[in-house]
């Protein structure tokens, strides 16, 4: 490059209307300038593009895609586990307690729906949670 062009480039690259390709031909022929300070400062820490920075930037992109698809898909877990828990609360009532005549009442209406056979029943042993009963089968013939 000839001192002709290389001042026509320092001219343009003062007025900020060159490209980057002049510009870094510039620091190649700059020489003794007023700007090879700070020519020799921009090559020292001027950081080279990684050749593969489309996959960086695509794999961070479906990172952070899965990344949110996995917080609304807990969110929505979360969610639904709550209103399970709350209806099970909430339709979940006790059953009243069966008084013995109620209790004796449902097994006479038992007994009356079978046709096959009269029997007599007896309690041999009552608790809280069991009742044993004997019957003696009255036959008419």
């Amino acid at each position: 490059m000839n001192q002709e062009q290389k001042k026509k480039l320092l001219e343009a690259y003062e007025l900020g209307e060159t490209s980057s390709h002049d510009e870094s031909s510039l620091m190649e022929s700059a020489g003794e300038t007023v700007y090879e300070p700070w020519f020799a400062f921009k090559k020292q820490h001027t950081s080279q593009i990684p050749e593969d920075l489309e996959d960086q930037v695509w794999d961070n992109i479906q990172l952070n895609e899965r990344k949110k698809r996995v917080k609304i898909y807990g969110s929505l877990l979360a969610a639904a586990s709550v209103c399970i828990l709350i209806s099970l609360f909430i339709f979940n009532k006790p059953q009243p307690e069966m008084s013995l005549a109620e209790k004796t009442a449902v097994l006479k209406e038992a007994l009356a729906m079978s046709p096959s056979a009269v029997t007599q029943q007896e309690v041999i042993y009552e608790d809280d949670i069991i009742i044993i009963y004997t019957e003696k089968e009255n036959n008419h013939e």
